[in-house]
């Protein structure tokens, strides 16, 4: 893309550097977050794609504590850091550093997780799918009644759904518990989610 072209103030088509334009009703942009660490920095703590926290949310400064989207934070479930922009996130960090502050050893080991209500779609992610090398659907997309199940060398790390409420809860139960789902299970014909906790397939 090389620019939008507007008329009355309305875009109304996109230009490629091909010099070739696309007409367009609506031009959607994710640019991305960038996390504020202006503060952090000016007072001397560790930054590197967000406020670096161990997993008990304490910065490079033992005694100053750092939670939410600004953070990078060492999850423990996953043994190493990222940085997640997500009410669940969030209010998980909120109990460790709570606990850090009144000396107690909860730490960070929450499954990633994320929800949002789009209209009549209730969208709903857990576990971090990058990096998978298979996905296999289980429901009916045309209907919009589905979940994605990525896996990385033969287990689950991550689904996405669509208004199946009931069964993303029962996968992301099992992936905070730290199950290890076979993929080829999930693949199975005969697969139900409500099996995962039963014992039976």
């Amino acid at each position: 893309m090389s620019g939008l072209i507007a008329e009355n103030q309305n875009i109304n088509a996109i230009s490629l550097e091909s010099e070739e334009s696309i007409a367009a009703d609506m031009v959607l942009v994710g640019i991305g977050a960038v996390p504020n660490t202006q503060l952090a920095e000016s007072i001397g703590l560790e930054c590197e794609n967000g406020i670096k926290t161990d997993q008990y949310c304490r910065t490079s400064v033992p005694n100053i504590l750092a939670i939410g989207d600004c953070t990078s934070s060492f999850n423990a479930l996953f043994n190493k850091e990222f940085r997640l922009e997500s009410v669940p996130n969030a209010l998980a960090q909120s109990k460790v550093a709570s606990s850090s502050i009144v000396g107690n050893d909860l730490f960070n080991n929450e499954i990633p997780w994320f929800w949002s209500d789009q209209y009549d779609l209730k969208l709903q992610m857990a576990g971090i799918s990058h990096g998978y090398d298979e996905c296999h659907i289980l429901g009916d997309v045309d209907s919009a009644e589905f979940i994605a199940c990525y896996g990385k060398d033969g287990y689950l790390i991550a689904v996405d759904s669509v208004n199946q409420s009931k069964q993303f809860m029962l996968f992301k139960r099992a992936l905070g518990n730290g199950f290890k789902l076979e993929m080829s299970l999930i693949k199975n014909e005969n697969f139900q989610p409500k099996s995962i906790f039963s014992g039976s397939n």
